[in-house]
């Protein structure tokens, strides 16, 4: 009698078995991540059709012979304030340039939170206060301490519906449905200023040094013109030299105005480059001071040097800002901070002299706080580490 043939599956061993098993496996993977991208590459050119819709009807709404001003209607324009007096236009686009640690970022902040409450920026008016929205490509966590620094510096509170940080950066050179949202967020919020920072984030895979980045300053004019009669800064890196933007040329052909930024320990001079409506050429100076674990700037002279440089003294000020929020005791002060009794009492007699801290206890028994910072968004009876804006002259 014939032996029965053994079965199929049986004849195949177990490695060749799990072998064809992941390779099943593998091809049904790869054709779920295929109808995956074939619909959502479907509802990006509905997305792209939409938009084209909406941009034809707005064009059948055009007055296009509004367009054509002979020269007496050229009178008739209004002259737009600046949003900040000879330092940034309204209506444009405008570039803050700087090497790595050239403290650009800082100015960027100092200019959103100038704009934010009003205040006179550097001795420069800013006529009206108008809304902010921050682009942090690099990150918003390290804002949170630079804005504390800049409120307790000037001694005034950013108004929470003044100043907003989009918390990442999104692709202006093959932007996706974010892009829509951003401009729809831009023209809802009112705002004057958009700031992007950096330039290189928002990118995306364009190459920097060829005409793809003309997609993405295309696309920062369309951010500029959601804004609120206002302008879009973005800030940029040079070049190896330092004496451009980085990349391609057309990056600052377009600019309305360009400030550049160059650093010199705790000195800043910031340079104004280009402005298509005005003159260029000026350098305004600025020092960078050491504030609650951050840094703030002033307007100045060459060669000013920090108010607070002392470590012992920053070390004082980060306890009292970030511990001790209600104020301590030189005793909580000594065991927080390590130091030796004679130190600490120099560091709290110095800070005390710059107006940093106040002592609310008494002589013999010291309570130390920073000086609470107005919510009305006006200065406080206590100095500040920075001079006023009245004390600033250009």
């Amino acid at each position: 009698m014939a032996a029965e043939p053994p079965d199929a599956e049986g004849s195949i061993p177990d490695d060749v078995r799990a072998q064809l098993d992941a390779e099943a496996e593998e091809s049904d993977r790869q054709s779920w991540l295929q109808t995956q991208i074939a619909r959502k590459a479907d509802d990006l050119r509905i997305l792209e059709a939409a938009r084209a819709r909406v941009q034809a009807e707005k064009a059948t709404d055009t007055n296009f012979a509004d367009l054509y001003l002979d020269r007496l209607a050229l009178d008739t324009l209004e002259t737009p304030e600046p949003l900040i007096e000879r330092v940034i236009p309204r209506h444009s686009y405008g570039i803050l340039r700087g090497r790595d640690q050239s403290l650009k970022s800082f100015v960027a902040i100092d200019w959103a939170c100038s704009l934010a409450t009003g205040k006179t920026w550097q001795g420069h008016d800013t006529p009206d206060p108008v809304r902010v929205l921050y682009i942090a490509g690099e990150g918003a966590h390290g804002l949170r301490s630079r804005i504390d620094a800049w409120e307790y510096a000037w001694q005034r509170s950013v108004p929470a519906n003044m100043l907003t940080v989009r918390a990442t950066a999104l692709n202006l050179h093959q932007p996706g449905p974010a892009f829509p949202h951003l401009l729809e967020h831009v023209t809802e919020g009112g705002y004057g200023l958009v700031i992007v920072d950096t330039l290189r984030r928002v990118s995306g895979a364009a190459d920097g040094n060829s005409s793809e980045m003309g997609l993405v300053i295309d696309n920062l004019d369309k951010i500029k013109q959601a804004t609120d009669r206002g302008s879009v800064l973005t800030v940029a890196h040079t070049d190896k030299g330092d004496h451009d933007t980085r990349g391609y040329s057309g990056i600052e052909d377009d600019a309305d105005f360009v400030w550049s930024a160059k650093r010199d320990d705790m000195t800043l001079a910031l340079e104004l480059t280009k402005m298509k409506d005005g003159a260029d050429g000026r350098i305004l100076h600025l020092t960078a001071t050491r504030t609650l674990g951050s840094l703030t700037l002033s307007h100045s002279t060459r060669g000013t040097t920090p108010t607070v440089s002392n470590e012992h003294q920053l070390t004082v000020l980060d306890a009292l800002r970030y511990t001790f929020r209600d104020g301590a005791r030189p005793a909580d002060l000594r065991e927080a901070t390590g130091m030796a009794k004679a130190t600490l009492a120099r560091a709290l007699a110095a800070l005390e002299d710059l107006g940093q801290i106040t002592n609310t206890g008494t002589k013999k028994a010291g309570y130390w706080e920073i000086p609470p910072i107005a919510k009305d968004g006006s200065p406080t009876p206590e100095p500040s580490e920075t001079p006023t804006p009245e004390d600033h002259h250009e």
